[in-house]
């Protein structure tokens, strides 16, 4: 776009003060641009800390996942705490929440300020991120939570698709 604009200013189109005009306004618009993204890829990064956090936590059995159904050869972990199901429909695998994420969040936090870092991600941008980043089931109405029946009864989850069941 440089070049065109200094051959436009070579052949007498553009005066030297609309070349750096223009200049400056194309200069603004890919810093804006750059901004963007940055901007963008930064509200992806606590959702990634979130589950390498998460990761970490199920691998230290801090957290477990109960089966929402068929609990055959399943063994709590002993002092773990419950952040949700797992489940599996039509093929695939998903997480659901339980509290609307909200227990998964205080361990990830807890985990964190343990490692002398801070995460504070608030409830309802965590389920925008899922949302956001396609992994958030939504029920027939858009709704960020599912109702599904649980050992517990009929209560409203979270969901999380993470991919095709093996």
């Amino acid at each position: 776009a440089k070049a065109a604009l200094r051959c436009m200013c070579e052949m007498g189109v553009l005066t030297s003060a609309e070349l750096i005009a223009r200049d400056e306004a194309y200069r603004a618009t890919l810093v804006s641009l750059l901004q963007s993204q940055a901007q963008q890829v930064s509200l992806q990064a606590p959702l990634q800390k979130i589950f390498e956090a998460a990761e970490s936590l199920l691998q230290s059995h801090a957290i477990y996942f109960e089966p929402r159904v068929g609990k055959n050869g399943f063994n709590k972990p002993e002092r773990a705490q419950m952040v949700g199901f797992l489940d599996e429909e039509n093929g695939q695998r998903r997480l659901c929440l339980i509290g609307g994420g909200a227990p998964l969040l205080v361990a990830v936090r807890e985990h964190y300020a343990g490692l002398g870092e801070h995460l504070d991600v608030p409830l309802e941008n965590f389920r925008n991120d899922l949302g956001h980043a396609g992994l958030l089931v939504t029920d027939g109405n858009g709704k960020k939570t599912v109702s599904l029946h649980t050992p517990a009864g009929q209560v409203r989850l979270v969901v999380l698709l993470t991919g095709k069941a093996e």
